[in-house]
């Protein structure tokens, strides 16, 4: 049967794309898995805390913050959803820089040496804590204004996501950025 020039038989026999989850014993994670792992070969990446479910999936351990763990664990990969970092809200900023930032170049940079093409990763609304404290309903036009230091983190991701790194190697990148959730 022809479909708009496709044979349907002519996906028979390709194989699944690899993804990797990285935070995958994260909430966010974990859902990702769920809703996954029938449409796609997973690896699926936790830092200190071991996954609880079983997904029948491949599982790795490693810290983003280690490039050279991180060339291992994305090597091969298709694409990655990039999951991993410190969420806490009164987090140090120590522990932001090497947990998120840090990390997040080693993700960016180990993808562009082992040559995985696409990284999807979700910031917060913790990049537009000024406007919310404010009570200002915020656009995905609106520069950030971070109000924590995870909110910083937040901002440095978008940043290293949407410029730099994602122009220069020819990384495709989807970065989601949450605003707000409800008109004034």
């Amino acid at each position: 049967m022809n479909r708009g020039g496709w044979k349907t038989n002519d996906w028979v026999g390709m194989s699944r794309k690899r993804v990797l989850i990285t935070g995958a014993a994260g909430r966010i994670g974990k859902a990702c898995a769920r809703d996954l792992r029938e449409r796609y070969d997973l690896r699926l990446m936790y830092h200190r805390t071991p996954l609880e479910e079983d997904f029948g999936q491949e599982v790795v351990q490693g810290a983003a913050n280690d490039l050279e763990r991180m060339e291992e664990i994305v090597d091969g990969m298709d694409a990655i959803i990039h999951m991993a970092g410190n969420p806490r809200v009164g987090a140090s900023w120590d522990s932001i820089l090497e947990s998120n930032i840090v990390g997040l170049y080693c993700l960016y940079e180990a993808a562009h040496r082992r040559q995985v093409p696409r990284i999807v990763f979700a910031s917060s609304n913790h990049a537009t804590g000024f406007y919310e404290q404010e009570g200002t309903f915020t656009t995905v036009a609106m520069p950030a204004r971070p109000a924590t230091t995870v909110s910083a983190r937040c901002s440095a991701r978008i940043w290293a996501a949407t410029t730099t790194t994602s122009t220069a190697w020819r990384l495709s990148v989807c970065a989601s950025v949450p605003f707000s959730r409800t008109k004034p």
